[in-house]
């Protein structure tokens, strides 16, 4: 219901700006969803827009054109990550004449609401905070093997893009803003030590 309400907003939206050709897609909270036909039916019936499920290779995959503007072409390879509610997508990405090319990706399980209803609510201590991160890595870990990609960071010419709402939140409270504003967060820079700052704080 809080989506449908939300995607209500964004038809008059829609219809305001008079927006006439539109996708809009659906990701893990609709795979997993034992509902999800229903849901997509309502959102249908009271919102006029159309839903489409999509895979996880696909959801990466626009989450890295979504963001390849912003990659740094003087840095051969990079991560291009997008912690979603659900799932997490990581694709390895090489840079290459100007180009992309995706070496590899992986979708986990996990994601900011997942990860919350399991682990209890808005209070994460640091002992789950810990526990959490110990299980995403574990998640990782078999990617890891596979590809040894943590061997190759140590050159220094590795990046890493965040991409959509968890690290463009993450960014905002870093910048201290009172009110989301993209055009300020677009292509800002976190270190890793500002993210364990914001993570301690928060």
């Amino acid at each position: 219901s809080r989506t449908i309400d939300a995607l209500r907003i964004c038809s008059g939206k829609l219809r305001r700006w008079r927006v006439n050709h539109i996708r809009s897609v659906a990701t893990e909270a609709c795979r997993r969803a034992d509902n999800c036909e229903e849901f997509l039916e309502r959102v249908r019936r009271q919102t006029d827009i159309e839903i489409e499920i999509i895979s996880s290779e696909e959801e990466a995959s626009l989450a890295l054109a979504g963001c390849s503007p912003l990659l740094d072409r003087a840095h051969r390879d990079a991560i291009v990550f997008d912690i979603g509610g659900g799932s997490t997508e990581v694709s390895w990405i090489e840079v290459v004449n100007e180009g992309l090319r995706q070496k590899a990706w992986i979708s986990l399980p996990l994601g900011v609401v997942t990860l919350t209803e399991k682990y209890g609510g808005d209070q994460i201590g640091e002992t789950i905070y810990d526990t959490m991160a110990q299980e995403v890595a574990d998640q990782l870990s078999v990617f890891e093997g596979e590809h040894r990609i943590s061997a190759k960071m140590s050159n220094g010419r590795f990046q890493m893009l965040g991409t959509s709402g968890t690290v463009t939140t993450l960014s905002g409270i870093h910048m201290g803003l009172d009110r989301y504003d993209r055009n300020v967060v677009d292509g800002s820079r976190l270190s890793f030590d500002d993210i364990k700052s914001i993570s301690a704080h928060l």
